[in-house]
């Protein structure tokens, strides 16, 4: 798992040593991340800082949730609640994507933090006070439908480039050539969402300020901090010439970047990813696949878009895990592992052997060089942030180990000649540790194991480092762990993934998130009423109640109640129905104006304060009944159609007969689940549009 709750004390730079300070484009908190998202900036710069960790360097990694702009907004009137709440619950789900993914941040935080408002408008007053400032009036484009001026990423329409002409163009820039836009600009606008870049890279700062007091040591001190940092290749203006640019103005001796690392696209299968329309795999999908997260990082990083666009496919997937993970890397620590493990006669019985005159056995020469060579073109690869390339040098290594193995035909060494069989096994076991080392960047979980296996102190960091000797040491890899020592239990270190498994998740995660959960809920509920097929249904259906998708047209307080509101509610039918509920003290006016709600359409009419009452509005309330919420159909579901309970069809009474108490023996089973939705006993309340659901009541009752 990832360091995300290992609280450490803060790193200071060190004088006369070398600091790096290395940053990740800061994620939206519109959605889950998707694996295109994790590659492009946050696994990407997580690799290069466990690179300088492991060669000793002194280097921090900072990231966190960018949180303002039109898109929380947006997101949070899709969701139904505050931008505060939309805030708090993406940063947790990006928290432990994260933290599954083996993310190791110094510091993860928020630009909603006071210190992001702090150092923003302490920046921007200097540069106020520097006169690089100035005031415009601009032109915004204006929809008549939502009735409101829209930001610039609240519009998307045609790229005005004649070599690009790209449909899907935002108002502020346009993804597919890059250039940066104003709205009026497009061609064919219409309405899409907005973020802030003054604000946005100012992140990086204030979370710096939030991990440790002494911030300005990282950020106002160029002539000892290098910055690197990652991010989409949409994010290149903003970070070359925007975020400079401002702190520039500010006239204070600031870090600026020192390397840039910007990725391309990754696709996925036959489109796009997209965290807007919900497309790919996303961080949370990874997780409940079971494929462990050390081949996700491997895919990704092998797979990573360093010069043009990149697609991620099931199959690929596949044959990397099972080709490279396994049959190369896997196989070779196996077999190291597992014949030294064998009891003596067979093998050695777990204890390294000794490696006399290992530099003048001939095969055992030159795979050293080999390995010396490969190690060197490592750190060249790494130190240029070349992390594909870095991840490709250190699978060859394992790939000369297997043919190292293959051409020493150890196991008739063991008999014939046992000296140079030893030979061959310390060696080998030294470039399993190699391995494990060089391999620690990209797939962290995978040398823990292998460390564990050997037998080593977890607690004893991995090291590539120049002072230590380590890289001068993977010349000579019989003297990296010494003879005698008894390593642990060989282990596989992979499971292959079959066809079927392949087959299976490509459907599963086909179409978008919206497609995915309909399809989820929908085999829900067969499930379910496959289950309930089995067993007798009771004599009093749920199906006798005739509940409709209604539309509140027209919504007053009831004049002579302080607690009831009357509405007009269409249900399908040729005239609005009269209800009247009482609502007054938990929900707004204006939330009930225009909504889709739940309508039981079949009580017996009741007539309240001189009002007759023809219907009845579903809603769900806490345990104390201090909290209350509508029944929400899905906002596509259409209007009169009826809200129906799988598995037990039939056809509703005319009225409800009050004498059978049909209504009262029903309601008690009416609940909402913790995952919001709407329920009787187990089975979803559910239109053709999807599940029914409550905004924040779990577990509540209905009425």
């Amino acid at each position: 798992m990832g360091d995300l709750q290992e609280k450490k004390p803060p790193k200071l730079p060190i004088h006369g040593g070398r600091n790096i300070m290395i940053t990740s484009a800061l994620p939206y908190v519109n959605n889950v991340p998707h694996l295109g998202n994790i590659i492009g900036c946050v696994l990407s710069a997580d690799v290069f800082t466990r690179y300088c960790r492991l060669r000793g360097y002194n280097a921090i990694y900072m990231c966190g949730t960018d949180e303002y702009g039109t898109a929380t907004e947006t997101k949070a009137m899709e969701e139904g609640c505050t931008p505060k709440e939309i805030c708090d619950k993406y940063h947790a789900i990006h928290r432990d994507v994260y933290n599954w993914f083996d993310i190791s941040f110094d510091e993860f935080g928020r630009t909603s933090s006071p210190q992001q408002t702090e150092v923003c408008q302490a920046i921007f007053k200097k540069l106020m006070e520097n006169n690089w400032l100035s005031e415009n009036t601009m032109q915004q484009l204006y929809c008549k439908t939502c009735k409101r001026f829209l930001a610039d990423r609240l519009v998307e329409g045609t790229c005005p480039r004649p070599t690009c002409n790209y449909d899907s163009a935002r108002g502020d820039q346009c993804e597919k050539c890059g250039n940066l836009l104003n709205p009026t600009e497009l061609q064919d606008p219409k309405c899409k969402v907005f973020y802030v870049w003054f604000d946005a890279p100012i992140g990086y700062v204030s979370i710096t300020s939030c991990y440790t007091s002494d911030w300005e040591k990282w950020w106002k001190n160029p002539e000892n901090v290098e910055l690197y940092q990652f991010m989409g290749k949409d994010n290149v203006p903003f970070h070359t010439v925007m975020f400079p640019s401002t702190l520039l103005g500010t006239d204070k001796n600031w870090t600026l970047m020192k390397t840039i690392s910007v990725t391309e696209y990754l696709n996925y299968e036959a489109g796009k990813f997209s965290k807007s329309k919900g497309i790919g795999v996303f961080g949370n999908d990874a997780k409940d696949t079971k494929i462990p997260s050390e081949v996700w990082r491997y895919y990704l990083l092998t797979n990573r878009p360093e010069v043009s666009d990149t697609l991620f496919t099931w199959k690929d997937l596949q044959a990397k895990l099972n080709s490279e993970l396994i049959a190369n890397l896997g196989d070779f620590i196996n077999r190291v592992l597992s014949f030294i493990a064998k009891p003596s006669g067979l093998g050695y019985g777990s204890i390294i052997p000794d490696a006399a005159n290992a530099e003048s056995h001939s095969l055992t020469k030159v795979l050293a060089e080999k390995v010396g060579k490969h190690v060197e073109q490592y750190v060249e690869a790494m130190e240029r942030v070349k992390l594909k390339q870095g991840l490709k040098v250190a699978m060859s290594i394992s790939s000369e180990g297997n043919c190292y193995l293959q051409d020493s035909q150890f196991w008739k060494l063991y008999k014939e000649d046992p000296a140079s069989c030893a030979i061959v096994m310390r060696t080998s076991v030294g470039l399993v540790y190699l391995l494990a080392s060089l391999l620690g960047p990209f797939i962290p979980s995978f040398s823990v194991e292998v460390v564990k296996q050997l037998n080593l102190p977890s607690e004893l960091p991995l090291s590539l480092s120049d002072e230590n000797g380590d890289i001068n040491r993977a010349r000579r890899p019989w003297e990296i762990i010494p003879s005698g020592h008894k390593i642990g239990i060989p282990e596989p270190l992979f499971k292959e993934l079959k066809d079927e498994e392949v087959e299976f998740f490509r459907e599963k995660f086909a179409g978008s998130q919206a497609d995915r959960k309909v399809k989820a809920d929908e085999a829900d509920a067969k499930k379910m009423a496959d289950e309930l097929q089995k067993t007798k249904l009771s004599e009093i259906s749920i199906s006798r109640l005739d509940i409709r998708v209604g539309l509140i047209t027209k919504v007053w307080k009831h004049p002579a109640s302080d607690s009831l509101y009357v509405e007009e509610i269409d249900v399908g039918e040729a005239t609005p129905r009269t209800v009247l509920s009482g609502l007054v003290k938990f929900i707004p006016i204006e939330e009930m104006q225009n909504r889709k709600v739940c309508v039981l359409c079949n009580l017996k009419p009741r007539t309240i304060l001189e009002i007759k009452s023809l219907a009845m509005v579903l809603a769900a309330s806490n345990e104390d009944h201090s909290k209350v919420e509508l029944v929400d159909p899905p906002s596509s579901a259409a209007v009169g159609e009826r809200v129906t309970f799988p598995g037990f069809e039939g056809v509703p009474d005319d009225v409800l007969n009050p004498k059978k108490k049909v209504w009262e023996t029903l309601q008690v089973d009416l609940k909402t689940d913790p995952e919001l939705v709407a329920r009787y006993k187990d089975v979803p309340l559910t239109t053709s549009a999807g599940v029914c659901k409550v905004l924040s009541i779990s577990n509540g009752t209905i009425g």
